[in-house]
């Protein structure tokens, strides 16, 4: 399969001169036996070349593809002209000609496209086989297994073996079984054309798990059912996180209908969706009246032209607006009363759309006592004018004096927006059409005070009517906001510059640490790489123990009648032990050698540790004469850690000790692990005479070596570093020690809980 895929693929990346070397080699060589064969029956067939030829063009065509086919047609008329009829415009040489090419050519699309189909179908295969979540396999039109996948195998733990031919009804239970269950559903099958259900089924290990499965008929052109095609997905958890989703919005519910304040929910159109029990009591709708209503029949009539485009505004650029945000906001009542309000609003995102949640308070209790607050300062502290509607000044308060610096007299009969030089968001005309239509308008208007300074301010004014309801007053209330605009734009563009440094930060410290993995992967596969001769021959003497056996036994076979039980049963216990031997290397090997960055920590013996992390380097040892010393380590010593990082600590510094003193006359490694109060220390100590003074503080530093160049890359010891300190430990030098002595300490799993159950 693999190899026809290559050969498509490499076929498609030739060079035409390449396809005509590849292709056309043969194709020379079949059109040349042809012709010798042509030339040898002419004697005795004149016409044998036509059907040898066509039958030649027909296989170059075939090897070569369509170009070659092609080029042996033109070929083959070239020959038949002039070795056989001798003439160029002869009606059977064009016949001739025509067949030739036309041959050449199907033949080399019949060539491309059975390539093609077979590698279509190899890949596909290929495909199947990949996907390792879901079990995808055929059955014949009897409901036996015709394929197995890997998915299969892994969610079902049966392989290929065990399940090709056998019935599907392994899976079900007795009780489904006995009513009939997998028969009726491969009919339903049948019958719709595919069929979806979900339940429980029953892995090998008799483990049970909840399946979604899809059963799909399979027809050929007659309509005639061939079998079945069978998808099964491991919904355990899905089904869990469903359960307990239901639980969570019930609970939910409850705090909702709970909540002191009206809630509700509504979608991108301002259509109210939800409504809590609240809602009866603020505004005196029953929730059924609300469901479906637009959200504007709770606000005024004379608000909601406005509050349309503010909902609108807000859609577009939506976030959480938190409770009393100095906004003056009205409720309006079933009954028509109007009422002040503060209102939250928060948007939320679903798998299908996007809702916004509302939380309005009634405040008119609260409003009431601060308007009774505020009557009593707003001669003193409020800026307000009084006009006509054509802007004429007829009030000016000590608050406009302060603001603007014009005197009562310099103000009063005057045109207010010729006096302050007002700049309108809009023209003056639709705000006059606003405030009569409405009876009030709000805006951030500029003025220029008495002493230039250019200032803006929240202006507010309202409309009074005389008795017969023509306008007839204006009063205007201006609020100083420039300091606010001011730091509101400062603390935007800080804002701004904060949200850059931060989005840079994440970005350096993804790459940092992507990049400190790999490195950290590339020093544990070093590390391997370093011991791996040693391996091999760890695993070679073993092996080597295996066949000396085996020779022995088969040899006391082949010449004795019976060979003792005692013997064989001697034979074969030494041949058990000596491959579970290399079984636990092999394994260990793996162990070491995958990705642990999401492994859980786990509580683990020091002693067992360490006797899996010696194999790797025991031949090592040997190899370099060095004498390994193992001080006695209690059983009971345990640590709470990541099992595999921690060996990869002892083998970096297990390698850098034997590198260290490969020069020396006498070379010995000391391994030790005891028990110091709460903490379990782990030495390597060697026979070499200590890191001289000035290299020690740089030790454990990234890129740092001693080595010889193309010796060490300086990463190994930074590595086990940060890895023993990810623990809750430290590796440390021992400068006290005449002879090198690294110290690896580290919490007692018991330390460790306790600490945990103290916090």
């Amino acid at each position: 399969m693999d190899s026809s895929i290559s050969t498509e693929r490499k076929w498609k990346h030739m060079s035409i001169a390449e396809r005509s070397v590849h292709g056309g080699v043969p194709a020379m060589l079949i059109l040349t036996a042809a012709l010798f064969g042509s030339l040898l029956l002419l004697p005795y067939e004149p016409h044998a070349y036509a059907v040898l030829l066509l039958i030649a063009v027909s296989g170059s065509g075939w090897v070569g593809k369509r170009t070659i086919g092609v080029m042996a047609g033109v070929v083959a008329t070239a020959a038949v002209e002039y070795f056989f009829l001798k003439s160029t415009m002869s009606l059977e040489l064009t016949i001739f000609g025509i067949a030739a090419i036309g041959i050449g050519l199907c033949s080399g699309a019949w060539s491309a496209a059975r390539e093609r189909l077979t590698a279509n179908r190899d890949q596909f295969r290929v495909l199947l086989d990949g996907v390792k979540d879901c079990a995808v396999f055929l059955l014949d039109a009897e409901g036996r297994v015709a394929t197995w996948n890997t998915g299969a195998q892994r969610m079902q733990g049966y392989t290929a073996e065990e399940m090709l031919g056998r019935s599907t009804e392994m899976f079900y239970g007795a009780e489904e079984i006995q009513a009939g269950k997998p028969t009726e559903l491969l009919a339903q099958a049948a019958e719709r054309g595919s069929v979806h259900i979900e339940g429980w089924r029953t892995r090998k290990d008799g483990v049970r798990f909840w399946a979604e499965v899809t059963i799909t008929a399979l027809f050929d052109e007659t309509g005639r059912l061939t079998g079945y095609a069978k998808t099964t997905r491991d919904v355990t958890e899905l089904k869990s996180s469903h359960e307990a989703l239901a639980a969570k919005e019930e609970e939910l519910q409850v705090v909702v209908e709970s909540a002191p304040d009206t809630v509700l929910m509504t979608d991108e159109t301002g259509t109210i969706l939800f409504v809590n029990g609240r809602v009866e009591q603020m505004f005196g709708y029953r929730r059924e009246e609300l469901l479906g209503q637009k959200v504007e029949v709770l606000v005024p009539a004379k608000y909601r032209s406005g509050h349309i485009g503010k909902r609108e505004g807000f859609q577009q650029h939506p976030h959480t607006r938190p409770m009393g945000m100095g906004l003056d906001l009205n409720g309006l009542r079933k009954d028509g009363t109007e009422f002040p309000v503060e209102i939250s609003l928060s948007p939320v995102k679903s798998s299908h759309a996007r809702r916004f949640i509302a939380s309005v308070r009634d405040i008119s209790e609260r409003r009431n006592t601060e308007q009774e607050l505020q009557n009593t300062r707003l001669q003193d502290l409020a800026q307000t004018m009084i006009r006509e509607t054509d802007g004429q000044i007829l009030r000016w308060n000590t608050g406009m004096e302060r603001m603007y610096g014009y005197t009562r007299a310099e103000a009063e009969r005057t045109a207010s927006h010729q006096l302050l030089e007002t700049i309108f968001p809009m023209s003056l005309s639709d705000i006059n059409s606003t405030l009569l239509r409405t009876g009030y308008w709000e805006g951030e208007l500029i003025h220029r005070t008495k002493a230039g300074k250019i200032i803006t301010v929240n202006s507010s004014w309202v409309l009074h009517r005389d008795k017969s309801g023509n306008p007839w007053r204006v009063i205007e209330t201006n609020a100083d906001i420039t300091a606010v605009k001011e730091a509101e734009a400062r603390a935007s563009e800080l804002n701004r510059l904060l949200e850059q440094q931060n989005a840079d930060l994440t970005k350096a410290k993804e790459l940092i640490e992507a990049q400190t993995q790999k490195i950290a992967i590339a020093a544990k596969m070093s590390a391997l790489g370093e011991m791996a001769g040693g391996m091999a021959h760890e695993i070679n003497n073993p092996m080597g123990i295996i066949h000396a056996r085996a020779s022995d036994l088969m040899e006391v076979a082949s010449t004795a009648a019976s060979v003792p039980a005692v013997m064989v049963l001697a034979t074969m216990e030494k041949i058990r032990s000596t491959a579970t031997r290399v079984t636990k290397i092999t394994m260990g090997l793996r162990k070491f050698a995958r990705e642990t960055r999401g492994d859980p920590a786990i509580e683990t013996e020091v002693l067992e540790i360490l006797e899996e992390t010696l194999p790797f380097c025991m031949e090592r040892l040997k190899q370099n004469s060095v004498e390994l010393r193992i001080a006695p380590i209690e059983k009971s010593l345990r640590i709470h850690c990541r099992p595999t990082e921690i060996s990869q600590v002892l083998l970096n510094l297990l390698n850098n000790a034997v590198e260290a003193i490969e020069p020396l006359p006498e070379k010995w490694v000391e391994v030790q692990a005891r028990s110091a109060g709460q903490e379990v220390e782990i030495s390597v100590m060697d026979s070499g005479h200590g890191i001289p003074k000035q290299f020690r503080d740089k030790m454990g530093q990234p890129f740092f070596t001693t080595k010889q160049v193309g010796h060490g890359t300086g990463l190994g010891l930074s590595i086990s570093k940060g890895i023993v300190e990810a623990h809750g430990g430290h590796l440390n030098l021992d400068a006290e020690c005449e002879h090198t002595r690294f110290v690896v300490t580290l919490p007692k799993a018991m330390a460790k809980q306790m600490a945990e159950v103290g916090r």
